[in-house]
């Protein structure tokens, strides 16, 4: 067994604030901190140059390396790489060399014009360099590789294999999976890897080889991988740690005085906080619509803008339609320059998160460890983790029912239906997830869910629900449950019972320890164990994009391209 410390890089396509990047910066931190820390030999940070996001306490423990070419597509200045050498001539006229393994799956094509699998190559031996370069061996390093299928690089799956074949040992840990609601991220994988049916693009982002594993952060989704074929030895669930927020926790009054000042409302307000970005998956319509079945003097706080061109057109949509029909939600909470999170934090009466997807959920967790009470919309990928891990969840919400005539519910439903298909349209029939029946997703003969109403009738809902009383009461004796969570002050039992189980389960300390062992069984198995790992059958009957749609719904809300849907008569 190899007991000599373990030197680990840490990839991923860029380190922007962001969850990934806190991530990150939480595994220096354990690495560095815990009771392992003497198995940890050098740690290096390598990534695309957009870095503004890493803490200079993480620099501290961590080397930082920028490769321009580990960033996303999008951003590179000519695209991907041309299929060519650098004399002009296509690889294949100047060169005899073998082909690549990739052309011997069944379904791959390479491009002559820009190819992933070229890129992909070139980083390859970029990394290789580099890292030798900075010490690293493959005997004695792991490369721990964030997000590598999600579609921002697509020459990160090549380069991962041509690391893999050539010793390199490699933990590539998913967040998010493209075949979730990104239909953009699939149709580029299609375009630059060559694939032409979904077993072929399966086998390149999820290569089996034994010098690979796998790492998510819940077990829905590492049962994910396990379903498709993974052995369990080779799927991990590593969760994040949970850690009060920087900064000091005032008293609830200082931080309400505070907060209630920077943002302009009563003193005497309840703070409702949704502390997030703005972005679509947030379901930000639900978050309005809820806010504005509350009492008086109940204020919502959505706190952080948006930074992408779509996500920024949705944002500012929902604001629009805050200030027409929902004057009691304040956007851009945390944007104030005296105003950190932790007093957003002290100073809310409870955060309401209405988020349809979570990688890991953090919002579930973080505020109880600052005394205040989640209410959530149930995402079991999630909080069923939570639950094993003895955390009481009562305020978990199903959906937030807007009640109709049936005829109307038929054609949501129909709606519904019509979204996902044309989200996946531009797919080829093959490679789209297989049909759906909506009634299994919205339920109800009498009754939708806001969150799978296209985000157009969301906004009639919400107009709908501020000008006719009656409505607006039907919704509310659907909804009384939800609105009682919100509103009722929670158990102390209940907020101490939290707080000392999050504290202790989801401790850095643990994050730790399933990190280095995982280290630990990537450098320490022999040959001859490395090689019983079985080769995955790849076959189009059992396919990620269905896998991962099984246990990910659909919203509408997730897709919704430009231009946004606009209150009747703003034509912006």
């Amino acid at each position: 067994m190899n007991e000599s410390p373990i030197n680990v890089a840490i990839v991923h396509c860029h380190f922007e604030p962001g969850g990934v990047t806190g991530v990150v910066q939480n595994h220096v931190d354990c690495l560095r901190s815990g009771k392992e820390r003497e198995s940890i030999g050098k740690i290096v940070l390598v990534s695309g140059q957009r870095v503004s996001g890493i803490r200079k306490s993480t620099l501290a423990h961590a080397d930082a390396i920028q490769i321009p070419q580990l960033d996303y597509d999008a951003l590179a200045i000519d695209g991907l790489p041309s299929a060519k050498s650098s004399s002009g001539q296509p690889e294949s006229e100047e060169s005899q060399s073998p082909k690549s393994s990739f052309e011997r799956i069944k379904g791959f094509q390479r491009s002559d014009a820009r190819h992933g699998s070229v890129a992909g190559q070139r980083l390859f031996e970029l990394l290789d360099a580099t890292l030798r370069h900075e010490g690293l061996r493959p005997e004695d390093s792991v490369i721990h590789w964030h997000n590598h299928s999600l579609g921002k690089n697509a020459g990160a799956p090549f380069a991962i294999a041509h690391l893999a074949n050539a010793g390199w040992r490699l933990l590539l840990q998913i967040h998010d999976f493209a075949e979730d609601q990104r239909p953009e991220n699939v149709q580029h994988l299609l375009e630059q890897t060559g694939a032409t049916r979904s077993s072929t693009l399966d086998a390149i982002l999820y290569p089996s080889h034994p010098n690979i594993a796998y790492a998510c952060l819940t077990a829905g989704d590492a049962d994910v991988l396990k379903e498709y074929g993974f052995p369990q030895s080779r799927v991990t669930t590593i969760p994040n740690s949970v850690r009060l927020p920087p900064g000091e926790m005032s008293s609830r009054e200082t931080a309400i005085a505070k907060v209630t000042a920077a943002v302009s409302i009563a003193p005497t307000s309840k703070w409702v906080l949704y502390p997030v970005r703005g972005i679509r998956r947030k379901n930000v319509g639900e978050f309005l619509l809820v806010c504005q079945l509350l009492p008086d003097g109940f204020i919502g706080g959505l706190t952080l803008k948006p930074d992408t061109t779509l996500e920024a057109e949705s944002y500012e949509r929902w604001r629009a339609v805050a200030k027409a029909y929902v004057p009691n939600v304040i956007f851009d909470a945390a944007h104030h320059d005296n105003i950190t999170y932790a007093d957003n934090l002290s100073a809310c009466h409870c955060v309401l998160s209405t988020s349809v997807a979570e990688g890991f959920g953090m919002a579930f967790l973080e505020p109880w460890l600052a005394s205040r009470r989640v209410v959530a919309r149930n995402l079991p990928t999630v909080t069923s983790d939570f639950a094993a891990e003895g955390v009481r969840q009562p305020d978990l919400y199903e959906g937030v029912w807007i009640p109709g005539e049936a005829a109307w519910v038929a054609e949501m439903k129909r709606q519904w239906s019509a979204a996902r298909e044309q989200a996946w349209a531009s797919l080829p029939a093959d490679v789209q997830p297989r049909e759906l029946d909506a009634d299994a997703v919205t339920g109800r003969s009498d009754a939708v869910d806001f969150a799978c109403l296209p985000p157009s009738e969301q906004i009639t809902t919400i107009r709908r629900s501020a000008t006719d009383a009656s409505f607006r009461k039907s919704i509310e004796e659907l909804n009384t449950d939800l609105i009682s969570s919100i509103t009722a002050d929670p158990p102390s039992d209940l907020i101490e019972s939290n707080r000392q189980t999050i504290a202790i389960r989801y401790s850095p300390e643990v994050q730790c320890e399933l990190l280095t062992n995982c280290y630990r069984a990537l450098t320490s198995g022999s040959a001859e164990e490395l090689n019983l790992i079985p080769t995955l059958p790849r076959s189009d009957d059992v396919r990620m994009m269905d896998l991962v749609a099984g246990s990910h719904p659909f919203y509408p809300c997730r897709v919704e391209g430009h231009p946004v849907a606009q209150l009747p008569g703003d034509q912006r």
